[in-house]
């Protein structure tokens, strides 16, 4: 992180350079840098034992809860914020 802070404030060119890394309109280096991100969690999931959990009402409840709240609620709230709070 801090080599690429330095390379940002010291380098000039280092902006237009990752600018140009693109691949059908995707950043080279954010693909990459999720990638580095996610995939330690996604070495961790037990693929194996998703089935059994899967059964489990409890992990559907929270699958849909999740969905509301990021699919209806979090985009009706961030209209809210952008009209100063007029449709509340």
């Amino acid at each position: 992180m801090a080599i690429g802070i330095l390379l940002g404030n010291f380098v000039d060119e280092t902006g237009p350079a990752l600018q140009k890394g693109k691949f059908v309109g995707v950043s080279i280096p954010i693909a990459l840098g999720l990638l580095v991100m996610m995939f330690p969690i996604l070495c961790k999931v037990r693929y194996e034992t998703l089935h059994r959990l899967f059964r489990t009402r409890a992990l559907w409840i929270q699958i849909a809860f999740s969905i509301v709240m990021n699919w209806i609620v979090a985009p009706l709230l961030m209209v809210c914020i952008i009209s100063n709070w007029r449709c509340i």
